[in-house]
């Protein structure tokens, strides 16, 4: 009960930032005494829980890299886009030891681990016994900030590499990484 009772104040927390993140132009108290000022405040926030999660990452030997809304703010505008409400990254998935991940993540104050979620595929093993196999493929982490980071494992798969989420995957061309400063 109290492990449930300490998600859904976590989920409110976050949805409530992320709503009230959006009335741009407006300085705004949460429930959970984040003030939200525009857009300035936001990148403002997202860059420190950008920095301290990438710190907590590569300090572990991950190597983390942005993606998404994430990464088009650091090539279009270089920084955090202003109406962004969230930072992304990713991991390759066949790079690191996933229990290690998910121990850092539930234990590693300024950050709450609030949601984590995988992927079901169901395959037949060769006496025809129906296997099934989760597949981890985010991690959403609270910032003391209020700014959630979604960290996607990227899997390879042949010449695709593929993240997502319960539901759904985005698969692209293989890529490699290169360094850019933000």
């Amino acid at each position: 009960l109290a492990a449930t009772q300490t998600f859904l104040k976590d989920a409110q927390t976050a949805l409530e930032h992320s709503l009230e993140r959006r009335k741009v132009g407006k300085n705004v108290k949460t429930k959970s005494n984040v003030t939200v000022s525009g857009s300035n405040e936001f990148s403002r926030m997202a860059e420190q829980a950008l920095q301290d999660t990438v710190q907590l990452l590569t300090s572990k030997g991950f190597a983390p890299f942005v993606l998404s809304g994430t990464l088009l703010g650091a090539v279009r505008e270089g920084g955090i886009l202003e109406h962004d409400y969230d930072i992304d990254l990713g991991l390759f998935a066949g790079e690191i030891n996933i229990p290690s991940l998910e121990s850092l993540l539930h234990n590693s104050p300024p950050f709450r681990c609030i949601y984590a979620a995988h992927q079901v595929v169901f395959s037949r093993s060769e006496n025809g016994t129906l296997i099934s196999t989760k597949i981890p493929v985010i991690f959403k982490l609270r910032h003391e900030t209020g700014v959630v980071a979604d960290i996607f494992l990227h899997h390879r798969e042949g010449d695709r590499v593929w993240h997502g989420s319960s539901l759904f995957r985005w698969t692209n061309s293989s890529f490699d990484l290169r360094q850019f400063e933000l």
